[in-house]
Parts: C-alpha cells; structure tokens; sequence
C-alpha cells in the first residue's frame, strides 16, 4: 500500500511539475509577443514622428521661401512708390 500511495504521489508531483513547466512556458511566449508588440508600437511611432518632422520641415522651407518672396515684392513695390512720389506722382 506505501509503495502505490509513493507512485501516487511521484505522478501527482511529475504533473504538477509539467503543468508548471507549461505555464511558465506560457508566460515566456506571453512576455516575448508583448516584448514584440511594444517593439513594433516604437517602431511605428518613430515612423510617425519621422514623417511628422520631415512634413512640418518642408512647410517651414516653404513659408520662410513665400516670406522672402513677399518681401521682395514689397520692397520692390515701395521703391516704385518712392520713385512715383519723387516725380510728383502718388
């Protein structure tokens, strides 16, 4: 009767150790699809921020190019009213 009672207990703790063994392989792939969501959210993000900064880059080039391009014109427009007025004109 002792020696079924210790095979008993010998497969109670041999399925207790392979449940262990599943569930920690369960948190181990649980923890490297986390590991390689978060990776990819990074990855995303920083795409993201590229795209954001080149787009926002190109629209200062081209605001500061219309502002100069204004300015010209405006100087441009204030020494043909300069030149007017010296003439009499206005």
């Amino acid at each position: 009767m002792a020696q079924h009672n210790a095979k008993v207990l010998e497969k109670e703790a041999k399925l207790e150790a392979d449940d262990l063994k599943h569930h920690d392989q369960l948190e181990k792939e649980k923890a490297k699809a986390t590991s390689k969501s978060i990776e990819l959210d990074q990855k995303h993000q920083a795409a993201e921020l590229k795209h954001l900064t080149e787009t926002k880059t190109k629209e200062a080039k081209e605001t500061s190019e219309r502002l100069k391009e204004e300015a010209k014109q405006e100087a441009k427009d204030i020494k043909h009213e300069q030149k007017m007025a010296a003439k009499g004109f206005k």
